[in-house]
């Protein structure tokens, strides 16, 4: 609302104060906050009144404003010795500028770690260059049918609709970059909904309106929300890193605000044009687009589907231009508005119970997705689908009665096994490896150490999402592995497991196994008897490895007894 203010009055104070809360968004986000500058500084610059020198002084001391706002705190963090503040985590100088500028910016650009295409190359020196492979879980038959059960949608069920490479069942649905990335019913679902509307009706909205330099309200507004859409779908689409589908919150306020524009706009070339056809077409146009993300999920399109074609074919009689030429004695007015209010009905519905879906759902996710309602596709907590209350109860319990005034009650290698933990029962417990289990933060002799000092006596191998970081906080290798390998350089876990780990998360893994013992786990959590029995240790050693239990039969997470002889 600040740059719509600054750009309508040729205000310096507004434009500034949009540029502060862009800093701001900076330090939330950081990279993909700064998408919506184009637009911001295209907007100013087209829009507001005033002569060019004018308005070109006030975005350079926008733009200086906008450097204060966004460096004060990664330079203030930087800047505090590192033995006084907190290591950041995902890097590997501990720099809230490399982190904010390389892994949660520019890398998520350039490099491949969200792509997983298949190989059977062995990892080799080359693991530096940025590519990755297929996870285990991916390319082995036994995996994927356990990870892809009957009903679940199909990009939870190995190759993509379309033949393009194959999805992997794991925090995030990357993809593939290019121009139709985001036309996956997976990611269209999210948020893209009324597309055909948001494009039809802004070009038929700026079509109406008058040109001129600078920009009038109305051509501003589509500058605005164009732009704005246009620019976050160009970064979306062909980022090499993955895009986790919350991502596309970035494209709510412009869909919405040219879903209303676009209506209103073809309303009025319907009205004034009894010969125009557009509005009807472009309906039907969003009936289809809407029809093809919904029949990715069977189960709820037998019966979305068909209330989205009744309510538009209903309107259609109404709103076709041969029906109102014909009938323009007969079919007054109200009634073509009433016949909008239905056809309007009729393809919100289903973006309605989508978005109802993270809310209802019992997996945690903040996906919209059907399926975490139904049970068949939601939900990547620590022990997967609406298990995680049980098993984290049973978890605490057991951690609870077994606790002897250590430190922490428990330590896993990422931020997903424990967060929970946090958020429910507010313990205390250490992601030893950060977020994503890539940070190094410790030796193993440093490890050994804690242990000896009674710091924990827990430790839950396995857990939360694969790590997509070996050493050095390069990309891990995926190859093929036998069952059975010990494959140190990062193997993926399945959709909630961790999987073994590069660096010195491999390190520390071994020193668990040799010197911990693993707890029965009928003691911690809910056991599904198809799981293999992780007390043997032929098996125990190779659990984490191996999906995790946010895979539905489980056994990819073992509990480890540091202290077993107390």
């Amino acid at each position: 609302c600040f740059i719509v203010c600054a750009a309508e009055g040729g205000k310096l104070t507004p434009l500034l104060v949009s540029m502060v809360l862009v800093g701001i968004g900076f330090n939330t986000k950081m990279v993909v906050a700064f998408i919506v500058l184009p637009t911001f500084y295209l907007l100013y610059l087209l829009g507001a009144p005033g002569n060019l020198k004018k308005r070109l002084g006030d975005l350079t001391l926008a733009s200086v404003v906008l450097a204060v706002a966004a460096l004060v705190w990664p330079l203030t963090f930087d800047l505090t010795p590192a033995n006084q503040r907190p290591f950041a985590g995902s890097t590997q100088d501990g720099s809230m500028i490399s982190l904010s500028l390389g892994h949660n910016g520019f890398q998520r650009i350039e490099r491949g770690w969200g792509r997983f295409p298949r190989s059977t190359v062995t990892p080799t020196a080359a693991s530096a260059s940025g590519t990755s492979n297929t996870p285990a879980a991916a390319d082995n038959p036994a995996q994927t049918a356990t990870n892809n059960p009957a009903g679940a949608p199909q990009r939870f069920q190995g190759p993509g609709r379309r033949g393009e490479q194959p999805r992997i069942a794991m925090w995030i649905n990357t993809g593939v970059p290019g121009l139709f990335r985001l036309a996956d019913p997976g990611m269209a679902g999210q948020v893209l909904w009324f597309f055909p509307l948001c494009l039809v009706g802004l070009i038929v909205q700026a079509k109406r309106s008058k040109k001129s330099l600078p920009l009038l309200l109305n051509h501003q507004s589509l500058l605005l929300w164009g732009v704005w859409l246009l620019t976050y779908m160009i970064v979306f689409s062909f980022m090499q890193a993955g895009v986790h589908p919350y991502y596309l919150v970035m494209l709510a306020a412009p869909m919405a605000a040219l879903t209303g524009i676009g209506v209103r706009a073809l309303w009025m070339d319907f009205t004034q044009n009894p010969t125009s056809r557009l509005l009807p077409l472009t309906l039907l146009l969003a009936g289809v687009w809407q029809a093809y993300i919904i029949t990715d999920y069977p189960d709820w399109g037998a019966w979305l589907i068909p209330i989205l074609l009744i309510g538009l074919g209903l309107s259609l009689i109404f709103l076709s231009s041969i029906t109102y030429s014909a009938k323009a004695q007969t079919c007054p007015l109200v009634l073509q508005k009433r016949a909008l209010a239905l056809a309007l009905f009729a393809i919100f519905l289903s973006p309605l119970v989508w978005a109802l879906t993270p809310v209802l759902g019992n997996g945690g996710s903040v996906e919209a997705n059907p399926n975490l309602v139904s049970g068949d596709g939601g939900g990547r907590g620590m022990f997967g689908r609406g298990q995680n209350n049980a098993n984290n109860d049973k978890l605490i319990q057991f951690l609870e009665a077994n606790h002897q005034d250590e430190k922490y009650l428990l330590v896993a290698q990422n931020s997903m096994a424990v967060s929970p933990l946090i958020i429910k029962y507010g313990v205390p417990v250490l992601a030893l490896g950060g977020f994503g289990g890539g940070d190094t933060t410790c030796t193993v002799d440093q490890f050994a150490q804690m242990v000896k000092a009674h710091q924990f006596r827990y430790f839950l191998l396995g857990g939360g999402r694969g790590n997509f970081f070996g050493p050095q906080g390069q990309p891990n290798q995926r190859p093929n592995r036998a069952p059975n390998a010990n494959n140190a350089n990062g193997a993926a876990g399945g959709w909630g497991g961790f999987g073994n780990q590069g660096g010195f998360q491999a390190d520390i893994s071994k020193w668990v196994r040799e010197n911990g013992k693993p707890v029965d786990p009928k003691l911690w959590r809910v056991v599904d008897p198809r799981e293999p029995d992780a007390r043997n240790p032929a098996i125990a050693l190779n659990l984490n490895g191996n999906g995790g239990l946010g895979r539905r039969q489980g056994g990819g997470q073992q509990l480890y007894d540091l202290h077993p002889n107390n």
